[in-house]
């Protein structure tokens, strides 16, 4: 079963590198397949991939204090704003105009990107467009905002370089870093271990136990199987094979509800804290667009578990009265 990719998944990649997107999915122990993946380099994961939303949060930031920084300081370093307050009296038109030159060469770029990501990736003309132009474009007028209020202060350019690096080090780098650490701390998932353990203990420890052990447990689950015939006579069956399958997964449920219920507290968590913090906001808001974000994750696994039980459902009958499973 496949969580299939937006076409924005290629502009904001989001969660989709570190979380499962393609399950094998068969008859067995659900919890031991819902997060397997692919051996993946852990240096890789760390570095992330490189896509247009990064480029948009981090980088453009980064040009903007370029343009902007001494746009007023160097008038001043130069002996220019002297003779330019005795020839206009109309000093605040000039600055307007010349950051408006910066604004629409710094947009006129950005457009050009979601132009040619728009032509690459075959973007259609929707909402999520509309969305996304909207939120990228409210993202680099805020540092111009930050920017201009900088410069207005009327220091150095040394002075109005290093706080608007400061701030971009801050906004875009330690309070991100420091909402994962101490979300991490808040809500700690130690459940992740352990609903693998209780999975794995909870279909293994049965090999040595009475078949009745596993059956009643399973009949309780599956009350609509009991018509059928179970051979407590034979050393091995199919019947006893998929009920310590299921009991895997009964046995591992606490756990799985306390994974979802963390990881849904970390989501709104962070959905609250970005609304003071638009580096996070915006990243937020494009990964739920390309539906690349945690929420789509989770919507995944639980479509994953609908279908491996309407497969169970499907087959059980078929298996347990040893018919053919390909007319089942």
């Amino acid at each position: 079963m496949a969580n299939a990719p937006d076409q924005w998944a290629a502009f904001a990649n989001g969660q989709r590198d570190i979380n499962p997107y393609l399950i094998s999915v068969t008859m067995l122990g659900l919890e031991g397949q819902l997060y397997d993946t692919d051996i993946t380099n852990p240096v890789s994961m760390l570095l992330g991939n490189m896509d247009l939303s990064f480029v948009f949060i981090f980088l453009f930031p980064l040009v903007i204090i370029a343009f902007s920084y001494n746009l007023l300081s160097e008038q001043r370093e130069n002996g220019i704003w002297p003779l330019l307050k005795s020839q206009t009296g109309q000093l605040l038109k000039v600055i307007w105009q010349k950051l408006a030159v910066r604004i629409i060469a710094v947009f006129a770029v950005a457009l050009i990107l979601l132009s040619a990501a728009i032509f690459y990736l075959q973007l259609p003309f929707d909402a999520t467009l509309l969305a996304a132009s909207n939120l990228i474009f409210l993202y680099l007028a805020f540092w111009f905002a930050a920017s201009f209020l900088v410069i207005s202060m009327g220091k150095s350019s040394s002075y109005n370089a290093s706080a608007l690096v400061s701030l971009w080090v801050v906004i875009c780098i330690v309070v991100p870093a420091s909402l994962n650490l101490f979300l991490s701390q808040k809500f700690p998932v130690p459940e992740a271990l352990q609903n693998v353990i209780n999975q794995r203990e909870g279909y293994h420890e049965k090999w040595d136990m009475p078949k009745e052990t596993t059956m009643e447990p399973f009949f309780e689950h599956y009350p609509q199987l009991k018509k059928y015939p179970f051979p407590k006579e034979l050393t091995f069956s199919w019947y006893w094979y998929f009920g310590m399958q299921q009991m895997g997964d009964d046995q591992a449920a606490a756990s799985k509800v306390a994974i979802d219920e963390k990881l849904a507290s970390r989501q709104y968590f962070t959905n609250m804290m970005a609304l003071f913090f638009p580096t996070i906001q915006t990243q937020l808001g494009i990964n739920e667009l390309a539906g690349s974000d945690l929420s789509t994750h989770l919507e995944f696994q639980q479509a994953v578990r609908k279908y491996h039980e309407q497969i169970r459902l499907n087959f059980y009958p078929a298996i347990f009265q040893n018919q053919d499973i390909a007319s089942a």
